[in-house]
C-alpha cells in the first residue's frame, strides 16, 4: 500500500486511520510470563497463517549461572537444527561459539547473573509447512554480546516455540511475540 501523506487542513478520517494502523509493519501477537525457577518457556499457538515471519522479544531474568547456553526450538519438531552464535565478551576474553550440527534446538547466547539478559530474534516461516525454518538474531547479558542464526532441514508446521537454559534455571521474564505484516 502506498504511503499517503497528509497536509495541513486536511480532514483525517476514520478510513484513512483504520487503513494505516491496521498496515503497520510489526502487530503484537502474546507474551508469557517465566516463572520463577524453570528451565525453559514455552509460547504455544502464536504462529498462524497470519504471518511468515515473526519477531521474538525474550528478556529472562537473572539466572543461577553465568556463561550458561540458552537455547530456542520450535515445538513439534525435536531435531534437524543447524545453526551458530558468537558471544564476544567485554573484558576481551577469547570469543565462544556455539554451534548446532544436527541437534535438537538452536543455540541463541549466553546467560548472566548480573542483570536481564536481552534475546532478540527473528522467526522465518516457522507455520508454513512448505519452507524450510529459519531465524537470526543479537543478545546481550551483562559481560556478553552476540549475534546467532541458523535453519532447520525439515518442513514442518510449528505453531509455537520454547527457550530453554541448561542446566540452571531462569528467576522470571517476559517473552514477548510480534508478527511481520505481509502487506
Amino acid at each position: 500500500m502506498a504511503i499517503k501523506t497528509f497536509t495541513t487542513g486536511e480532514v483525517l478520517t476514520a478510513a484513512d486511520t483504520n487503513t494505516y494502523l491496521a498496515n503497520s509493519g510489526l502487530v503484537y501477537i502474546t507474551q508469557a510470563t517465566v516463572g520463577a525457577g524453570v528451565l525453559f518457556v514455552t509460547v504455544s499457538n502464536c504462529f498462524s497463517a497470519t504471518f511468515d515471519n515473526y519477531k521474538v522479544i525474550f528478556q529472562p531474568k537473572v539466572g543461577t549461572v553465568a556463561q550458561e547456553q540458552m537455547s530456542l526450538e520450535l515445538n513439534g519438531l525435536t531435531t534437524g537444527y543447524y545453526g551458530s552464535a558468537l558471544i564476544h565478551s567485554y573484558t576481551g576474553s577469547a570469543d565462544v561459539y556455539l554451534n548446532a550440527n544436527a541437534q535438537a534446538k538452536w543455540p541463541v547466547g549466553y546467560t548472566s547473573t548480573t542483570s536481564e539478559a536481552v534475546y532478540d530474534v527473528d522467526i522465518f516461516a516457522p507455520f508454513d509447512s512448505t519452507k524450510l525454518s529459519a531465524f537470526t538474531g543479537n543478545f546481550f547479558a551483562f559481560g556478553f554480546t552476540g549475534f546467532n542464526g541458523g535453519q532447520t532441514v525439515a518442513t514442518t508446521s510449528c505453531s509455537g516455540f520454547k527457550f530453554s537454559n541448561a542446566t540452571n534455571s531462569m528467576t522470571g521474564g517476559t517473552v514477548y511475540v510480534y508478527g511481520y505484516r505481509k502487506s
